[in-house]
């Protein structure tokens, strides 16, 4: 990690002290995980970094929250995206637990590898860390057997199969 990430990651554990004071998410504080992502987390901040906080939460809890701001004219927004910190010294946004899983579930690969690098921030009862480690996995050995089946045995089904077929019948099964 370099300076200017530790130096970040300082300053988030500062900013995560200030947002447990918010008249919103005071009420809510112990319902939700924090993590910080990006460069903080990757440990490769520049002079351009700032602090990237994702809040995960039950989804009631979510839109209580979201619900909160709005009604304290805190955000005019429906999914409250992005709420600066200070003066753009970094910004957070809210997620559900199930939002998170989901990633996992769709395979999506770069919000997959942006949490798993995330660093907790407040996490209470390890919520956020065990979800991570519990999806991950069933990730990652989701994701061996894919490249089991996909270059080891498909590409042994396929020589046993095309022994003796045409060319147009090895093309068909490769459709299939």
């Amino acid at each position: 990690m370099n300076d200017k990430s530790k130096e970040l990651l300082q300053q988030a554990y500062i900013h995560a002290n200030e947002l447990s004071r918010h008249p919103v998410l005071s009420h809510y504080w112990n319902q939700c995980s924090l993590v910080v992502k990006g460069s903080v987390s990757r440990g490769n901040c520049d002079q351009y970094s700032d602090i990237d906080f994702v809040f995960f939460c039950d989804e009631d809890v979510r839109q209580a929250i979201i619900i909160g701001y709005r009604e304290a004219g805190l955000s005019t927004t429906k999914d409250n995206a992005f709420q600066p910190i200070g003066d753009w010294e970094g910004h957070y946004h809210f997620e559900s637990f199930t939002m998170l899983e989901g990633y996992y579930g769709e395979n999506n690969y770069p919000q997959v590898w942006e949490f798993q690098q995330a660093i907790p921030i407040h996490d209470p009862e390890s919520r956020f860390k065990h979800t991570i480690a519990q999806q991950s996995a069933h990730f990652d050995s989701s994701l061996r057997m894919y490249v089991l089946l996909r270059h080891r045995l498909f590409p042994l089904l396929l020589s046993r199969y095309s022994r003796g077929r045409s060319r147009s019948e090895q093309s068909f099964f490769l459709i299939i």
